[in-house]
């Protein structure tokens, strides 16, 4: 799609193109304008067709199309695992301000919950990056890169053999995308091969011995990863 598509007002531009010796007759004006008066309409119409059927422009039903396409579910199982805002001591996974969403009103902590827009859409780019992967390191980045939308993405051996591990900026995912991740296939890796790890690491000033690269700090000062 064109980046310079742009929504076009029928009405002005019938006007724009009348001669020069009728471009000043109200009359005609008000006659060529009454017979385009329908055309802008259908251009919206079409225009939102065409603009709004992405996964980050589509809503509702639009978004669920989408979903279907790849394969994709907007129910995730066992919804209790995720986290909403909550007060300290709260009974289940909780956050404080700016760290989860509300819990809406009537929805359930247990059993099946169907996804909001922004998080179907994280399982819907996770699905088609899965459905074209290889499951190579290289795709495995990828995938999450396309999914998270982030570049700070690394895999690495696990400790055990045939095991890797994947590392993510902390400040690209959510707690709600690390449960997404954590409990669901999303991630692919090839047969035989499990994943030893999943953890964030800080934008600065991680944990790490003297000589490793990057911005690193040492006892009592880095920060550690954070295994989820």
């Amino acid at each position: 799609m064109s980046d310079n598509l742009n929504q076009l007002d029928h009405e002005a531009q019938a006007v724009s193109r009348l001669l020069v010796q009728f471009s000043e007759s109200p009359t005609l004006q008000g006659y060529i304008k009454a017979l385009m008066s329908e055309a802008n309409p259908i251009e919206a119409a079409l225009f939102d067709t065409l603009t709004n059927r992405g996964i980050d422009t589509a809503e509702g039903t639009q978004l669920d199309i989408l979903g279907k396409i790849v394969g994709q579910s907007r129910e995730v199982i066992d919804a209790s695992t995720l986290t909403f805002f909550g007060y300290v001591g709260a009974p289940t996974n909780v956050a404080g301000y700016g760290g989860a969403r509300y819990l809406s009103e009537g929805e359930t902590l247990i059993t099946t919950r169907v996804l909001t827009d922004d998080e179907y859409r994280v399982f819907i780019r996770a699905r088609i990056a899965r459905n074209h992967s290889k499951g190579t390191i290289s795709s495995t980045v990828d995938l999450l890169s396309f999914m998270l939308t982030s570049t700070n993405i690394i895999v690495v051996d696990g400790l055990l053999p045939a095991t890797f591990s994947v590392g993510i900026l902390e400040d690209d995912i959510t707690a709600n995308e690390k449960i997404f991740l954590s409990q669901s296939d999303l991630i692919p890796k090839p047969a035989g091969v499990r994943i030893d790890k999943l953890f964030t690491f800080p934008g600065s000033g991680a944990f790490a011995y003297a000589g490793a690269s990057g911005t690193i700090a040492g006892y009592d000062v880095g920060q550690y990863v954070d295994v989820f």
